[in-house]
C-alpha cells in the first residue's frame, strides 16, 4: 500500500517537473504554439509587459487522410492584429517549427 502511494507521488512529482520545465522553456523563448479548440491553432507571444498575446489560425483535422491537418493562413496579413505586421515570415517559421509537415499542410486563403 505504501509503495503504491510512493509510486503515485513519484509520478505526480515527475509530471510537475515536466510542466515547470515546459513553462520555463516557453517563457525563456517568449513564444509558444498551442491548440485552441478543434478548429484552431494559436501562436502566442509574450509582449514587453509580460502578457501573452495571440493570433489564431483555422485548422482542419483529418483522421485517415494525409496530410492529417491543414492550417489556413490569410493571404492578407493585415487582417491579423497590428503587432503581427511585418512579422509574417518569423511567425510562420515558428509555427512550422512546431506544427511540422507532413502532418500539417499550410494553405493561404483570401
Amino acid at each position: 500500500m505504501i509503495e503504491g502511494f510512493l509510486m503515485l507521488g513519484g509520478v505526480l512529482v515527475f509530471l510537475l517537473l515536466i510542466f515547470i520545465w515546459k513553462s520555463v522553456k516557453e517563457n525563456k523563448r517568449k513564444w509558444k504554439i498551442r491548440n485552441g479548440d478543434n478548429y484552431t491553432r494559436e501562436y502566442l507571444e509574450l509582449d514587453e509587459n509580460g502578457v501573452w498575446r495571440r493570433i489564431s489560425f483555422t485548422c482542419e483535422s483529418y483522421k485517415k487522410n494525409f496530410p492529417r491537418h491543414v492550417i489556413y493562413i490569410r493571404k492578407n496579413w493585415e487582417n491579423y492584429p497590428e503587432w503581427t505586421n511585418k512579422r509574417k515570415e518569423e511567425i510562420l517559421s515558428r509555427l512550422k517549427s512546431v506544427l511540422k509537415e507532413p502532418e500539417y499542410t499550410y494553405i493561404e486563403i483570401h
